[in-house]
């Protein structure tokens, strides 16, 4: 999204390259990643951690220096349009007494959902509640099928292979190989499980 000018003394209309929307956010996103990055060295590494390669500042490190060269990426990348620069081009070369080509009209954004966003909240807060008594297997499956059924799929077998897999190698990966306790639920308990 560009700014545009009002016309000058000779009636010519342009763009002005000072801040666009886009830059504003890149500007914004920047700081912030710098920021988050800044706050990453307050977090503690206990004494038997520091010569590992993975302490607890390693991901916010790596989630801020991935965050600023987006930003950076955002900012290099946010001039005018191209049919924006066409057309200011193309006023130019007209010369200062023609008319000057009208800006392009904005796209329109799409219409808000406010419904399935205040569904999938609610269900965002089902799936805090069940965790606990339903374990984080069967509560993360229960929550992402709901919410791919809130954003409208259908079909079982795709609710199924969409959200099972997922969850049992996300569950792997968290207790298997990184050795991280996730409760197994009252439900398991009740079950007859350890």
């Amino acid at each position: 999204m560009e700014v545009w000018r009002a016309p000058d003394a000779r009636g010519k209309q342009g763009m002005s390259h000072a801040m666009t929307t886009d830059r504003v956010s890149a500007l914004v996103f920047l700081a912030f990643s710098i920021a988050y990055g800044v706050l990453a060295t307050e977090i503690p590494v206990p004494p038997f951690m520091s010569s590992e390669p993975f302490t607890p500042r390693t991901m916010p490190y790596a989630l801020s220096a991935l965050g600023i060269a987006l930003a950076l990426a955002m900012l290099a990348t946010s001039g005018p349009p191209r049919r924006a620069r066409t057309e200011a081009r193309a006023a130019e070369d007209l010369g200062a007494d023609a008319e000057a080509a009208p800006p392009p009209e904005k796209p329109k954004a799409p219409e808000m959902r406010w419904g399935k966003v205040l569904i999938l909240a609610a269900v965002m807060c089902l799936y805090g509640l069940t965790l606990k008594p339903l374990g984080f297997i069967v509560s993360t499956s229960l929550f992402l099928i709901a919410g791919y059924l809130v954003l409208g799929e259908r079909r079982v077998w795709i609710l199924l292979a969409a959200s099972i897999p997922i969850v049992v190698a996300f569950w792997a990966l968290l207790t298997q190989l990184l050795g991280i306790y996730l409760d197994p639920g009252a439900l398991f308990s009740w079950l007859g499980g350890r």
